[in-house]
């Protein structure tokens, strides 16, 4: 009777256990459901807090080749939402879209009819948040294309520009200008020659000095940069024996006769190029080179020296030639001096054999300095400038 009870006992438990088990195994598959019901539903977009794809997050390179502002853009999937937020100079918008398409076209409304620039921005009252973002980089540019462009030559604003976007835009271009500190700028300086120094110490200044003044920052960091000074190179005249040394070296040769027009004229190499000859009335010209670029294009008119009239045929069936050419041909012979050396020689000459010093600054196109009498009140006669010249004998 005992072992009777005992197996229906057994049989009961052995019930429950298997009716146990198969409870958790459809718990088991009930979690699993809903699991995977929840992923589902955020591939679907329907969980808010839904990612995106990196390569969604900003605009193509084609959209931004079409609207450049769209590169201030950025992009999210916020609160069930798409958002596009617009960034650039203090000003910040939001474009927000079900989906993805709508945000990016209320976006591109939106920058198609601002023009939203930095001359714009700088036009308007100025504000903490225009402060905070303005770009190092963009302003450094804004201020040569907009203010030291007015003030050099076309040739110097050039080498100017190449400087900067060599040595400063690469790293301007990281920093806003509230930000841009000493150590980042002393890194610059110590990576570059000395020559290049000067000239990115020349940019540096004007444009701290210009948002200064512009109320975007309060101090320049530059007064505690370190610059080596840079050694220039004085050129030097050449003897009589590296005269005659270079004549022979040149008869002949096309730079020959714009090799004698430097060391008998003085001129700069970008004034020979506009050098034309009076033979009658025996004076030459040139159109001045070294002029700001709010001077208006003057020239000079220098009698002709004794050594250029037995030159006459020669030069008027010859052709100048480029002062780089005739560099490279000086270089590569290993002559020891440089074109600027003929001007060097000129004025020497002039000085060594009695031109009034006035007279010799006149010809070779230097500015008398502060002397107000030589640089306003002073003007030769033409007579007495040929009779000086007779004295330029070489």
């Amino acid at each position: 009777m005992a072992n009777k009870e005992n197996n229906v006992q057994n049989d009961i438990n052995q019930d429950y256990l298997a009716q146990m088990l198969l409870t958790m195994q459809e718990q088991t598959l009930i979690c699993k459901q809903l699991l995977e019901k929840a992923v589902a539903m955020q591939s679907s977009g329907t969980d808010k807090s839904k990612k995106i794809d990196e390569s969604s997050k900003k605009f193509s390179p084609k959209e931004i080749k079409e609207l450049p502002y769209l590169k201030n853009c950025r992009i999210r999937y916020h609160r069930g939402v798409y958002e596009v937020r617009y960034r650039k100079h203090g000003v910040e918008k939001y474009f927000t879209h079900k989906t993805l398409t709508g945000a990016k076209e209320k976006a591109r409304a939106y920058l198609a009819n601002v023009n939203n620039t930095l001359a714009e921005i700088l036009g308007q009252p100025i504000t903490k948040n225009t402060k905070a973002s303005i770009n190092s980089a963009e302003f450094c540019e804004y201020w040569l294309q907009n203010y030291k462009a007015r003030k050099i030559k076309p040739v110097s604003f050039k080498a100017m520009m190449s400087r900067y976007k060599n040595h400063l835009e690469p790293v301007l271009k990281k920093f806003t200008l509230k930000n841009l500190s000493a150590p980042v700028l002393q890194k610059i300086f110590d990576n570059v020659s000395t020559k290049n120094a000067e000239e990115l110490r020349t940019i540096l200044n004007g444009m701290f000095e210009y948002a200064i003044a512009s109320g975007l920052i309060d101090r320049s960091p530059m007064p505690v940069i370190i610059i080596k000074k840079h050694e220039r190179q004085i050129g030097e005249r050449l003897s009589k024996e590296q005269e005659r040394n270079l004549l022979d070296a040149v008869k002949g040769t096309e730079i020959e006769t714009t090799v004698k027009l430097f060391l008998y004229t003085g001129a700069r190499p970008s004034e020979l190029k506009t050098i034309t000859f009076d033979w009658q009335n025996g004076t030459f010209t040139l159109l001045n080179s070294k002029l700001k670029s709010y001077q208006k294009e003057t020239s000079r008119t220098i009698p002709i020296f004794p050594t250029l009239y037995s030159m006459r045929d020669e030069i008027e069936n010859a052709t100048i030639v480029n002062e780089a050419y005739i560099s490279k041909y000086f270089w590569s012979r290993n002559m020891g001096f440089q074109v600027k050396s003929l001007r060097h020689t000129f004025t020497s000459k002039c000085k060594e054999q009695g031109v009034l010093p006035e007279l010799v600054n006149f010809w070779t196109g230097h500015t008398p300095g502060k002397d107000t009498s030589a640089r306003i009140y002073t003007h030769f006669e033409m007579d007495f400038q040929k009779n000086e010249a007779k004295k330029v004998v070489y």
